[in-house]
């Protein structure tokens, strides 16, 4: 079993899933398993997510025909990972090198600790900096207001996840995309 598990939840992402791919094996961080959720793309997104598994065994494509949505994708890849650790990104992400690292070093080192986040970084298609996004400092009164934890580059603990009672989408709607709200 891999040390953390990258689930990458992608619909309709053709343009983008190849390097958002490229970005997490380039990462610097070995001991992974990339699991591409293919949510009912019409695209070319399964053919990419399958041609990088015929390349590096650690990325399975999971293709769903019909869409079900991000929480739904989310929920099914976190059901079928055993890793202790989980990063979710989206298909139009990238991940930096040496944030995986860093990221897995805290939880490693704080047992208490059940998630790590850092700054969302907003870049044109030529990856010109556009600004921060999301990642301020957490602080419970925040969290009354406002979701300051972006979920995309977030690294969490598996178990602390099933223990939260995992991805729920209460309405089942495919529309529904607070995946993260509820953990």
């Amino acid at each position: 079993t891999a040390k953390v598990s990258v689930h990458v939840a992608a619909f309709n992402q053709e343009p983008y899933l190849a390097q958002c791919l490229e970005s997490i094996l380039n990462a610097g961080f070995d001991d992974i398993e990339i699991l591409v959720f293919n949510d009912g793309s019409s695209d070319g997104t399964l053919a990419i997510a399958e041609s990088f598994n015929a390349r590096d065994c650690r990325i399975k494509a999971i293709n769903s025909p019909e869409n079900l949505g991000c929480t739904n994708a989310h929920k099914r890849m976190l059901d079928q990972t055993a890793s202790p650790y989980v990063l979710i990104l989206d298909a139009d992400d990238i991940l930096l090198p040496g944030n995986l690292i860093r990221q897995v070093g805290i939880l490693d080192q704080v047992p208490s600790c059940v998630g790590v986040y850092g700054k969302m970084l907003r870049v044109d298609e030529k990856l010109n900096y556009l600004g921060s996004a999301l990642g301020q400092p957490f602080s419970r009164f925040l969290l009354a207001l406002h979701n300051p934890i972006g979920h995309c580059g977030t690294l969490f603990r598996r178990s602390a996840a099933i223990d939260a009672g995992g991805y729920f989408n209460p309405f089942n709607d495919p529309d529904f995309f607070c995946e993260d709200y509820f953990l």
